[in-house]
This record gives structure tokens, sequence and C-alpha cells, in this order.
């Protein structure tokens, strides 16, 4: 088992059907860890155990590591209370919903969509109201989609439906025709989102997670239309500065019968007399405070001025005292 090479499960663990007839590997998942490939015999993913010499599992190039009993969910209950995700967490495990595995290679997108049909049918013949139906048969099928229509249970339907373009899928290439197939796997993606934006949970956190955002906005005193407008207002308020004085002077003039609306969609007709009032003070401001400036400076040049004067005059004296005496001896 340590000696790196890959161990297969005991065949009478599984019926002879679960095994590659070709490689005599498993063909479905082996609890609680494995490794998986393509079958490079048969084209089908197989699963098996390798163990490292050190220690563990070795997964090599082209190969999927499957921990099968560790479960994830978003529903903060499973498995406890404290099971719920962090951001990082969250954020993980969406985009591994979303992007299910990743890219696939062209030799094995064919077995993908035949495991993701296996993979749907069989979590749908589970349901109590649909079990007795045969999915493989069209008649059954649209009977199963019209009570899963009558019952509600929208995530199911659109499961159905992914099925089934999953299906046409491989079914189109089988019969030569790639630009069906491509229509179907495009409209199985498509049923594939909305079978996550029908899940109880998601659509919970997505309208909880709203009514979060849309508090702590409020609790901020920005609702949606005063966050809009706050924002719209900063930018008439940048484009204020650009308005000459006498302009200003007339749109500020609210109670004149002959003043024009302003008329800046998204901003109140008082707010936006309340933001020109405001420039033509910051103006006033601003030049009151410059001409304060301009007062200091000239007094500071008269008083370096006055002090130049006296130590010239002290200069001059002292000149004058030194010549005296200079004379006297």
């Amino acid at each position: 088992m340590n000696d790196g090479q890959l161990s297969q499960p005991e065949a009478k663990c599984e019926p002879p059907a679960n095994f590659c007839g070709a490689c005599g590997f498993s063909l479905k998942l082996i609890n609680p860890i494995c490794q998986s490939r393509m079958c490079q015999k048969c084209d089908r993913r197989i699963y098996f155990q390798r163990h490292a010499p050190e220690g563990g599992f070795r997964v090599e190039e082209g190969e999927q590591f499957h921990i099968t009993e560790l479960k994830l969910s978003l529903d903060p209950m499973e498995g406890g209370k404290k099971s719920h995700f962090s951001r990082a967490g969250l954020d993980s495990f969406l985009r591994h919903i979303i992007t299910d595995g990743g890219l696939k290679r062209h030799e094995e997108f064919i077995s993908y969509c035949k495991e993701k049909e296996r993979q749907l049918d069989e979590e749908l013949s589970r349901l109590e109201y649909i079990n007795h139906l045969d999915l493989y048969n069209e008649k059954d099928v649209n009977e199963a989609f019209e009570i899963l229509k009558r019952e509600g249970a929208n995530e199911y339907s659109n499961q159905l439906i992914t099925s089934s373009f999953f299906h046409e899928v491989h079914t189109k290439l089988d019969e030569g025709d790639s630009e069906g197939a491509a229509r179907a796997a495009f409209r199985a993606a498509l049923f594939i989102n909305l079978q996550i934006l029908e899940n109880e949970h998601y659509k919970e956190i997505i309208w909880l997670g709203y009514q979060a955002y849309a508090d702590l906005r409020q609790n901020e005193g920005l609702n949606p239309d005063e966050a809009r407008e706050k924002l719209v207002v900063e930018q008439v308020a940048r484009k204020l500065k650009s308005l000459s004085d006498p302009y200003l002077l007339s749109l500020s003039q609210s109670d004149d019968p002959l003043s024009v609306p302003l008329g800046v969609n998204g901003v109140r007709e008082n707010g936006l007399r309340a933001l020109v009032q405001h420039e033509l003070e910051r103006r006033k401001r601003a030049t009151e405070e410059e001409l304060r400036n301009r007062e200091v400076t000239v007094k500071e040049r008269e008083s370096k001025l006055k002090m130049l004067g006296l130590v010239v005059t002290v200069i001059n004296v002292l000149i004058g005292v030194g010549v005296t005496l200079f004379l006297k001896n």
C-alpha cells in the first residue's frame, strides 16, 4: 500500500458493474479519500487510491483528488452551529460551485456530461413524488417536469432540464452534430446557474445580505436615493468651482421670480441653490483670507523696512562716532 502503486478496492465491496471492464478500477468514488483520472481504454473516469511511500496520498498531473466525506453546505446549521464559512471560505466555495471543477479537456468532456447527467438523475430519482418515473423515457420526463412545477420545486425543475441538456450534448456528439451539441452545452450551463439561484440557502443569503447592506447604508444616514444624490452633489460642487462670480450670483437669486430653475437631475432644487450659495460664500471667505494674507505680507514688509532703516541709522551713528574719535586722536 505504501509503495506508490495504485490500489483497487476489493470487488466484493461493490457489484462488478461499478468497475471499468477494461482496467478493473472503480467507476464510483471510494470513501473517504481517493484520486481519479480518465481511463485511456474506456474513456471514463476511474477512481483509485495511491499512497505515497512517506505516507498520505500522492496525486499526479492530470488527476483529481477527492475527499468524499467532507461535506460543505451553504446551510450554516449543516454539521453543527460552528460550521459556517469564513469570508474567504465562502468565496472559495461559491467559486467551486460555479466552476464545477474548472475547464474540461476535450477527451473528458463527453464523460463529464454523462457523469453530470447520471448524478442529476440519481438525485432526482430520490424524490418521492417522481421516483416512480423513468427519467430516460420522454413521456415520464415530461410528467416529472409537470409534477415538479406543481410542487413548486424550481431547483429540481431546473435540475431535470439540465440533465436533459447534458444527455442531448453527448447524444448530438455521437450523431456528429457538433452545432447541436454546442447549443445543448450552452443551455445546460445556463440552467446550472439557474439551479444555483433557486437554491433555498443561496436565495436567503442574497436577500438577507442585501437587507443587511441596506441597513448598514441607512444607519450611515444614507438610503439608496441619498447615496445617489450625494455622488451627484459632489460632481455639481466641483462644476460650480469653474463658473464665474456673476453667473453664480444669478443662480443664487432663488427669491427672484425671474430666476431660472437649475434643473440638475438627481438633486433637489433647494439643495442646488444651497450649493451655489455655499460656493459664493467659500469664494468670499477665500477672498477675505487672501486680503488678510496680503495685509500681513505688507505689514511684514513695512516692519522689515523700518528695521532696516533703524539698522542703517545705527550704523551711520556708529560710523560718525568712530570718525569723530579718530580725528580727536
